[in-house]
């Protein structure tokens, strides 16, 4: 199974959650991502008031990336401060990163881990570009890893080959988690234990979202305020008990958003993955013909997967709304 978590951003507040919890015939389990860098003053046992018994399970994130943007930092120290005070809440905690120092950042998730509760899961990150014996350092310290750095490649052959390597040199009882890996192919691809994204607010706050279209397996953008585009949207708007004249409501559309990521991540547990055996030695052909798997089954290094095909103005949506648009269709 790969948990899918929707990340709470600036701008996003317990208001919006609200939105969430209204939702009264959505019974999925709700994953959020709460980041340190925008949350570190906020109450978390009245957020989690909210839900009264409702399944929700939180990740915790440095925000050392969106503190980065904004010319600031995250001290070790103060994270691992607000991370033992809601430890509690939390499912798993992401180790503070570095950008373009995994040095320092191994050097910040040893420190991490004796800061906090041993019952703490602290996921160490290894980014694109770095050197693979991060990706071993990282192994070592953690069973659980996350993969990070990968927003700027997220369309473009060479992330391919990098998680390939990557699936290929992580041990197979090794749980991964994708940052931001919201390419809907590559979570198809790759056996995740977990990912998360922040483009699900696109709808809300720009009036541009992806829907997830069941029937066909697909993902495609839509313009809220492009007739065309929700003429388009239409079927699939009513299969999530939409419509084009709810989506001017923001409790409205924060519950789609939220629905279309479940019914991702409700997909992601039917893959199939196509494992191909060790070669005979000597041999420049497999042993047999590959074995089908289902995903959470254990196959043999190297790992080859083919996944199965099947507030704000609207004004100015960042480049970044398309991450999720129609080049990740599949045919």
């Amino acid at each position: 199974m790969t948990s899918i978590y929707l990340a709470l951003t600036q701008g996003t507040g317990f208001a919006d959650v609200h939105s969430m919890v209204k939702d009264h015939a959505n019974t999925h389990p709700l994953r959020l991502l709460l980041s340190y860098w925008y949350f570190k003053d906020a109450n978390l046992d009245e957020l989690v008031a909210l839900f009264k018994g409702r399944p929700l399970d939180l990740f915790a994130d440095s925000g050392a990336y969106s503190a980065f943007t904004a010319g600031g930092k995250v001290s070790v120290e103060d994270y691992a401060a607000w991370v033992c005070r809601w430890h509690k809440y939390f499912t798993v905690v992401s180790a503070p990163d570095v950008i373009g120092d995994a040095k320092q950042s191994l050097l910040d998730t040893e420190k991490m881990l004796k800061l906090v509760p041993s019952s703490v899961t602290v996921l160490p990150v290894f980014h694109v570009g770095e050197d693979w014996s991060a990706l071993q350092t990282c192994c070592d310290l953690s069973p659980y890893i996350a993969l990070g750095g990968m927003v700027p490649h997220s369309h473009t052959l060479h992330l391919r080959g990098w998680l390939t390597q990557c699936f290929a040199k992580i041990p197979r009882a090794h749980r991964v988690h994708g940052f931001g890996m919201t390419n809907l192919n590559l979570l198809r691809a790759y056996p995740w234990a977990s990912a998360d994204s922040s483009s699900w607010t696109a709808g809300f706050r720009y009036g541009i979202f992806s829907l997830y279209d069941p029937k066909r397996r697909t993902i495609f953008t839509v313009h809220v305020n492009k007739p065309a585009s929700l003429l388009r949207a239409a079927s699939v708007l009513r299969y999530y008990g939409a419509s084009a004249s709810t989506l001017s409501d923001r409790a409205q559309m924060i519950s789609l958003c939220v629905r279309s990521w479940q019914a991702i991540e409700d997909s992601l547990d039917k893959r199939v993955y196509l494992v191909a055996l060790p070669r005979r030695v000597g041999s420049a052909v497999p042993n047999s013909l590959p074995a089908l798997a289902r995903v959470g089954a254990t196959p043999a290094a190297p790992h080859i997967f083919l996944g199965i095909a099947g507030s704000t103005s609207n004004a100015s949506a960042p480049s970044q709304s398309k991450a999720l648009g129609d080049a990740d269709e599949v045919p």
